[in-house]
């Protein structure tokens, strides 16, 4: 749990560092502009990936099946995917702009950090 704990951490870190980075990037275009918004969305998804497996291995200690694990973690993870993608680019970016809808999904990654630290203690 404690690992969990500092990926999910670092993902919040990351993803409000991803906003205002992006914002910098957005408004000082340079000639590495790319490589450095590429490089912050591939340490995002790093630690998404890094979450996954860890996820499981506590899904399995409370259902004590790997393959009802896997599949209900695997299921969440594509419906969550396909819901975030299409808010986001076809109701949040239209509407609010790509600097505001990476801090909404800062707040909503934060909210599910604080989630999971109130519940930590009964896993």
């Amino acid at each position: 749990v404690p690992v969990f704990l500092v990926i999910e951490t670092l993902s919040v870190a990351v993803s409000i560092f991803v906003a205002y980075a992006t914002a910098y990037i957005l408004t000082h275009n340079g000639p590495h502009s790319f490589l450095y918004f590429s490089g912050l969305i591939g340490l995002a998804g790093l630690l998404v990936g890094l979450a996954f497996p860890l996820a499981a291995s506590l899904y399995k200690k409370q259902t004590g099946t790997i393959p009802q694990a896997s599949g209900v973690l695997y299921a969440s993870d594509l419906l969550g995917g396909w819901l975030a993608g299409i808010l986001g680019s076809v109701i949040l970016l239209p509407t609010i702009g790509i600097i505001n809808t990476c801090i909404l999904a800062a707040c909503l990654k934060l909210s599910t950090l604080i989630i999971f630290w109130s519940t930590c203690k009964k896993l």
